[in-house]
Formats: C-alpha cells, sequence, structure tokens
C-alpha cells in the first residue's frame, strides 16, 4: 500500500495501484474535494478499462464505500437544510466519483436492496435542495446512472424520481438548456426499467411535449426521442393525464403560435410544433373530440402548416394528423363518425392533391399525405360496412383528384395509391358484394379513361434522333412513370383479375388497353425492344430503372403475340 500522504493517492492512481482498500481509507479519514477527485479519476479509468482485479477489490469493500456516500450526503442535506450552504465543491467531486461507481453494470447489482434504496432518496433531496448548477446537474446525473440498480428497488422510488427531476424543469433559476438535456436523459434511462411509471405518467409525460417546444433543437429531438419510447406504455392515455393535458394546452397557445409564425426550413420549429402537436393530441385521448371548442383550439393550431412553404413541416403535419385520426378511431368503433368529420378530416390531402398554382408541390409531402389516407380508411375499414359506406368519401375523391388535376406524378406516388387498392381489393378484405362494385367503377374509369391515351400522346419519339441511336430523354420520364404507375394500378383492378387465362389462346385483354400497347411499340418500337441494351441506370434514377424495365419485359414476354 502507498503512504495515505496527500499525494499518495496520485501515486497510486499513475502507478495502477490496484490497493482499492487504499483509497478507501483516505476517504474514510480525510473527506475533501482532492480525495474525491482522485477516487473519480481512478474509477473512471479502470472501470472504462473493465479491470478484474479493482472489481473485485472494489466489491470486497462495497459496502463501507457505500457507507462513505450515504454519510457525506446526509451531511451535506443536513447542512442544507439548516439554512447553511455545504462545501458544494467537495460534494460535486463526490457526485461524480460515485457516479462511475453505481453506473457500472458489474457493481450495481451487489448494492444491499436497503442501501440502493437510501442512496436514491439521498440523490433525490439533494437535487430538490441544491441551488449551486453544478452539483444539481451531476446529482442528475448520479440519480440516472441508478437506473443500473435492480428494478424491484427502484419501483418504490418512482415517484420521487419524477418529483426530484420535475423539480429541476421547474426552477426557472437554473434556466439551462444542458442541464434540461441531462434531466432527461436521466428520465431516459429510467423509463424502460421502472414499471410503476405508466401509473404516474401525469407526473412526467407533460415534460416531454412542452421541451419538444423548446428552442434548444438538441432537446427539442431528445424529448422527441423520449415521447415515442414512452408512447406504448402511457397510450391509452389515464383520464388524469388526459385531464392535465388540456388544461395545459392553454398555457402552451403562446408557444404553439410563435413556432407557427417563426419556423422556416432552417430552424425546424414547424415540424417539432406539429410533432408535440401530434402527442398532445394523443394524449388528450377522446377528450379532444368530446370536450367542446377544444377539437377547434387544436385544428387553428394547424390550419396553415399544411400549405407551409416548407416541405418538413407539412409533412409533420399529416403525421400529426394521423394521431388525430387515431382518436377517431374509437368513434369509429361506436359509429359516431359523421360524414362532416370525414370531410373536416379529408380536407388537408384534398389540398395537397389538387395544390393552387403557387404550390410547390413535392413527392415526400405526396407520400405523407398518402400514408395519412391510407390509415385514416384502414380505421374506418375494420368494420366492413364501414369500408363499403366509407369508400366514396375517402378513397374515390383521392383518386379522382390524381387521376384529374393533370399533374404527373411520380413512380412511388402510383405505386403506392396501386398497392394500397390492391391490398383492399384482397378476398379478405372485399368480401362484401357492394365494395366489388364500387372498385369497379375505379377500374371502369381507367380501362375506358383517357388519362392512359393523353400519357402516351406526349411521350417523345425516343426513335427520333439524327443516327437512329437510341436516346433517352429526360423530359419523358415523368410521363413514362406516371403511365407506368397507373398501367400497374389497372393491371390490379377487379376487371382485370377476373380475366380467364387460357394459355392455347393467350391472355384475353381489353381491345382499349391492347390498342395503348400497340401505340407505345409502334413509337417507341426500338426503344421497347432493345430496352435490355440500355445504360437505364445512367439515364434514370435506379428504382424507376428497375420499374420501367420490370413493365417492359412483363408486357413484351406476355402480349406482344397478340398486339403484333
Amino acid at each position: 500500500p502507498v503512504s495515505l500522504s496527500s499525494g499518495g493517492l496520485d501515486v497510486a492512481y499513475q502507478m495502477g495501484d490496484p490497493n482499492v482498500s487504499t483509497f478507501l481509507r483516505h476517504l474514510q479519514n480525510d473527506f475533501n474535494s482532492l480525495h474525491c477527485r482522485q477516487f473519480g479519476n481512478f474509477l473512471k479509468n479502470s472501470l472504462r478499462n473493465a479491470s478484474a482485479q479493482v472489481v473485485n477489490a472494489i466489491l470486497e469493500h462495497l459496502d463501507e464505500f457505500v457507507a462513505v456516500f450515504k454519510s457525506n450526503a446526509r451531511l451535506a442535506i443536513k447542512t442544507y437544510e439548516s439554512g447553511k450552504k455545504p462545501d458544494e465543491d467537495v460534494l460535486s467531486r463526490m457526485l461524480q466519483a460515485y457516479g462511475y461507481l453505481f453506473h457500472s453494470s458489474r457493481i450495481a447489482p451487489s448494492i444491499q436492496a436497503g442501501d440502493s434504496g437510501e442512496i436514491v432518496t439521498l440523490l433525490c433531496s439533494i437535487i430538490t435542495l441544491t441551488k449551486y448548477k453544478n452539483v444539481c446537474s451531476r446529482a442528475v446525473w448520479v440519480l440516472g446512472t441508478c437506473s443500473s440498480f435492480s428494478a424491484a428497488f427502484l419501483d418504490p422510488h418512482s415517484t420521487a424520481i419524477v418529483a426530484a427531476l420535475s423539480s429541476v424543469t421547474e426552477n426557472d433559476s437554473f434556466n439551462s438548456d444542458s442541464l434540461v438535456h441531462v434531466v432527461l436523459t436521466s428520465l431516459g434511462r429510467f423509463l424502460p426499467r421502472c414499471s410503476s411509471f405508466p401509473a404516474i405518467s401525469h407526473l412526467w409525460v407533460v415534460h416531454l411535449y412542452r421541451y419538444m417546444l423548446c428552442d434548444n433543437a438538441k432537446v427539442r429531438n431528445l424529448a422527441k426521442d423520449l415521447m415515442e419510447m414512452a408512447l406504448p406504455r402511457v397510450y391509452p392515455p389515464t383520464a388524469k393525464l388526459s385531464q392535465i393535458v388540456m388544461k395545459d394546452v392553454k398555457d402552451l397557445l403562446p408557444t404553439f403560435k410563435r413556432f407557427k409564425e417563426e419556423h422556416t426550413s432552417a430552424n425546424g420549429l414547424g415540424e417539432a410544433l406539429m410533432a408535440a402537436w401530434g402527442y398532445i393530441v394523443l394524449l388528450l385521448g377522446r377528450l379532444a373530440i368530446d370536450t367542446p371548442g377544444l377539437l377547434n383550439t387544436l385544428l387553428n393550431i394547424c390550419e396553415n402548416t399544411f400549405i407551409s412553404p416548407v416541405p418538413g413541416t407539412r409533412c409533420e403535419t399529416f403525421h400529426a394528423w394521423k394521431k388525430l385520426v387515431q382518436c377517431f378511431a374509437d368513434l369509429a368503433s361506436d359509429g359516431k363518425v359523421t360524414a362532416k368529420k370525414i370531410d373536416l378530416l379529408m380536407k388537408p390531402i384534398m389540398i395537397t392533391f389538387v395544390p393552387d398554382e403557387s404550390h410547390e408541390r413535392e413527392m415526400s409531402v405526396q407520400l405523407a399525405a398518402l400514408d395519412w389516407w391510407m390509415d385514416f380508411y384502414s380505421v374506418l375499414g375494420k368494420d366492413p360496412s364501414y369500408m363499403v359506406d366509407n369508400f366514396e368519401a375517402v378513397i374515390v375523391p383521392v383518386v379522382n383528384a390524381i387521376l384529374d388535376s393533370g399533374v404527373v406524378y411520380g413512380p412511388e406516388v402510383t405505386s403506392k395509391v396501386a398497392t394500397f387498392l390492391s391490398i383492399l381489393m384482397t378476398p379478405t378484405r372485399s368480401a362484401s358484394r357492394a365494395l366489388n362494385k364500387k372498385f369497379s367503377a375505379i377500374s371502369e374509369r381507367l380501362r375506358h379513361g383517357a388519362e392512359l391515351p393523353k400519357a402516351i400522346q406526349t411521350i417523345p419519339d425516343l426513335n427520333a434522333t439524327s443516327q437512329g441511336s437510341i436516346e433517352y430523354d429526360a423530359r419523358s420520364s415523368p410521363i413514362l412513370v406516371h403511365y407506368m404507375g397507373w398501367l400497374k394500378l389497372y393491371l390490379n383492378m377487379p376487371y382485370w383479375k377476373e380475366q380467364k387465362l387460357n394459355r392455347s389462346d393467350g391472355l384475353k385483354m381489353p381491345q382499349e388497353f391492347l390498342d395503348l400497347w400497340v401505340s407505345l411499340l409502334a413509337a417507341n418500337a426500338n426503344f421497347v425492344l432493345n430496352y435490355s441494351e440500355l445504360e437505364l441506370s445512367q439515364k434514370l434514377d435506379s428504382e424507376t430503372a428497375k420499374s420501367y424495365q420490370a413493365l417492359i419485359r412483363y408486357l413484351w414476354d406476355n402480349f406482344s403475340s397478340r398486339c403484333l
């Protein structure tokens, strides 16, 4: 063992002395800032290097190390309660050193049940009593490391843990984003460990969506991640939580307004606003729909975000709008979704697909809108009768808007629509004859409609080159992918699915379809016949190239003999 002089511990640390008892005796005999720092450095490096010799030595004296922590923590608390100020530098150093000790997965499980509970209690007291930011931050961090303790020992202290962390966020004298980040990090460590947290969700969930509206992006993002992690454990919300959130909405209105007015593509405030809005709607539960005036208040917050100049804000608004649909899910099961409410929820997607002249069209926004649309109809489609009753109000307007808008949509949009409709047409989803009839109406429109001939007529002649070689005109890409998407959708329609396949006679196709295919072949024969020789990956994006190649190969292999 090295000597117990004030420099002895530094020598022990530098030499890698594994004699842990040296540190213990020194801390017991002369507890000060220097010795706490030396002990902390020793633990940090030894535990980081996974020194089995050091860990075993600490475990041998663990009860004594814990006793040192408890006695000095009690002394600091007693000093605070007497109105005096303890040596907060020593306290801060002690917290840092013991944070490394409690965080070790090889040491923490060995702390006795009574000790672990008292450690948590002492840390909570220090957090609520101290006025020194550095001490508070380290105490919060150490409390978070205590999540390594046995979950059975932590659960009885869940309320005290949440109360201590909440006291930091409510202490205006700190006013520190970095401290809030430490608080949220510690809270996040307890979420998966404490089974009692959902029962007290009304005490801590509100902090998550509030800090989703923080000006600091790092804090906002962490709060959002924690909210996403916590949601499965707190949804559906308890009545107490919903009541608290409802009262909180009024207090947050000025923040909502500021974020809505100041958001740009650079600051991310619009996305943060709508992300928080969506979670608030979920946490309100049925209160969002049943409370007079509350729904209008919520809708006023997002009335302009659907037409925001920032695409990310519009996307996040649709993601939030999906959460409002979840609230409607309960109403749908009760048979209370009225046509008026459906029209209200459908307005944003109609704006997206029938845009104003000045409205910028973004693929990401269109896809987010379609994701919402599919979720909404799936909610209504849980009951077969609702699927039929709401088909005209939910499905037909979107399909018609896409066909009639005169806008050429990319393959991602048309493929998503086609895939969704084909799922709805599977036997398990479309057992109702009434629903089949409604799908047949769309099928007839695509079979006889003018959109496919119009698309083909606008495809440039890809053979018209000076040297007769095959060249690809990038301007034709939107027309081609638009045609492909709706062609795939057409092939999924009931009319085509009902056609009989006879190998001896070939495929029986509607004459209109054959005429369209012949037109494409006649206009661009070399392009079609030699598609495999084209380096499409250099001419188109990879997904479009694969899609185009697959479509041409399928059609040529199956229909060329009949067409020609």
